[in-house]
């Protein structure tokens, strides 16, 4: 059995910056995580 791993990320959690955003991502991708999961608003003040 494999047990999948993904990661939620908040609306407030990049800034609005894709260097951030792309650094969590290759961050999570070098930990092994199977998936990114974004608000539907990926930057920007967001509830979720």
């Amino acid at each position: 059995m494999r047990v999948r791993i993904g990661f939620g990320v908040g609306g407030g959690t990049t800034s609005g910056d894709p260097e951030v955003f792309g650094a969590v991502f290759d961050g999570l991708e070098r930990l092994g995580f199977d998936s990114l999961w974004v608000a539907e608003r990926a930057s920007g003040p967001a509830l979720d």
